[in-house]
């Protein structure tokens, strides 16, 4: 199985001739290149938690891991359907001065991920996952792209009376 594959840190912008350009200090970015298997949910899991908590997300690290959860089990899933046993998918995070976007691209099948509009079986093993998402996001999307399909979502700051507290 590949390694997981990983680049973070600050990303460098390069100012237009003639113009100053200042970075947020809390602008970060990880990209990871995820093996398109089920076995490598739980390390990039808690890659993402490990960069969310450094980042200082507090109480919305979970929801955080929760929903990255989501798209990556589904892009995973996705991808292995009739992919290569060498596929990848690729994840980015960034933030900025008070939100977070988290996208998942695959290379997965033709068909865009829905929201079930009809309630899932009580029992059932899945189909709640981008009701997750689209509960708990500020917002949230995919796309087709040239290689397969890009499933986001985004997060505001937290700005709960503990967090303004803390601020």
């Amino acid at each position: 199985m590949a390694p997981l594959i990983e680049t973070a840190g600050p990303v460098a912008l390069r100012p237009r001739p003639g113009h100053e350009t200042r970075r947020p200090r809390d602008f970060r970015a990880l990209r990871l290149r995820v093996p398109a298997s089920v076995r490598a949910v739980p390390g990039a899991r808690h890659r993402v938690r490990r960069s969310m908590i450094e980042w200082g997300w507090g109480e919305q690290v979970d929801t955080v891991e929760l929903l990255f959860c989501e798209l990556l089990s589904n892009a995973v899933t996705h991808a292995a359907v009739g992919a290569r046993t060498e596929e990848t998918v690729e994840v980015s995070i960034r933030q900025g001065p008070a939100s977070l976007i988290v996208s998942v691209d695959d290379p997965g099948c033709a068909g865009l991920p829905v929201v079930a509009d009809s309630p899932v079986e009580e029992l059932a093993e899945s189909g709640r996952g981008l009701l997750l998402v689209e509960a708990m996001a500020s917002a949230w999307g995919c796309d087709r792209t040239r290689q397969g399909t890009r499933t986001w979502f985004a997060l505001e700051e937290d700005m709960s009376p503990s967090a303004q507290e803390d601020a």
